[in-house]
């Protein structure tokens, strides 16, 4: 008993499929998997490959088939060191043969299956877009905005590289807050998953812990139980707009707490150099 199938594709997407499968193994086929009698019909007008023996082609042609595509570039630059002849005044030319039996450029490249790009590029070491980063001012201005932000912010840990956002706080409202000072700026928000993909490429070290050590507020637990007790959407918006206000002083707060310490350890170290010169003074 035969059952209809769930999926159903139109014919239209079957050929489609078919196409571009046909495409791809005529491409790979055409390039690499030639046999030595399509070889032989690629070769140039002189016919350079009738006097190299069909078992020569298919060895040389394994050497550089064989190999994947960073070992090929090491493979066709040696090649080129190899076989390169200097005809004076920092000019070169290059032998090409198989075998020992001379041929042309185009029947070489026809034996190994290798092309003329890549022969000119095989020396390269950066390809494509490899290690280059682009910065727009977008994400400049994100990245240098929660940088500060962290550090008014955060608790950083005595005994790992760690920094935990206090618990008045979670991932909305940074993303919120940041989002306002990108809008303040003409600039584009982020999206929750662009937000969790940012902050997970540049800030790993940055964490929201469910259970931390750390002092916890009574008035973020008293708003906590009252945004749980809410029932309607005027009550829970008259509680965001409260927690707001206090994340504002709670925050106003840390920053003066952190100048007060840059302060005093900046009278710290004038203090201590003070006393180290005047212990030289009296030992002299």
């Amino acid at each position: 008993m035969s059952y209809p199938s769930q999926i159903s594709s139109s014919p239209s997407q079957k050929r489609k499929y078919t196409y571009i499968r046909r495409v791809k193994l005529a491409r790979t086929t055409s390039i690499l998997n030639h046999s030595v009698s399509d070889i032989r019909a690629l070769q140039c007008h002189s016919n350079c490959l009738d006097s190299i023996n069909s078992n020569t082609i298919l060895k040389l042609r394994s050497q550089y088939l064989s190999k994947k595509h960073t070992e090929r570039n090491k493979w066709l630059s040696n090649w080129l060191e190899c076989n390169k002849i200097s005809i004076g005044n920092d000019t070169y030319m290059y032998r090409w043969h198989v075998d020992g039996t001379e041929v042309c450029i185009n029947c070489w490249l026809s034996v190994t299956g290798a092309t003329k790009y890549k022969l000119m590029n095989c020396t390269r070491t950066i390809h494509g877009n490899n290690n280059i980063t682009r910065i727009n001012h977008r994400l400049e201005s994100t990245l240098t905005w929660l940088k500060s932000y962290f550090y008014i912010v955060c608790d950083q840990m005595p005994t790992r590289n760690e920094y935990h956002l206090p618990c008045f706080l979670q991932w909305k409202d940074v993303l919120d807050e940041l989002n306002t000072y990108l809008i303040s700026k003409e600039f584009k928000g982020y999206s929750q998953p662009q937000f969790a993909y940012l902050m997970k490429r540049n800030f790993p070290n940055v964490k929201l812990p469910k259970y931390t050590r750390l002092g916890k507020c009574d008035v973020c637990l008293d708003f906590k139980n009252k945004k749980l007790k809410a029932t309607t959407e005027e009550q829970r918006l008259q509680v965001q707009k409260e927690i707001l206000i206090h994340n504002t002083n709670q925050m106003n707060e840390r920053l003066e707490y952190k100048q007060r310490c840059l302060k005093a350890g900046i009278f710290l170290f004038f203090k201590s150099e003070q006393i180290h010169s005047l212990l030289r003074t009296n030992a002299r």
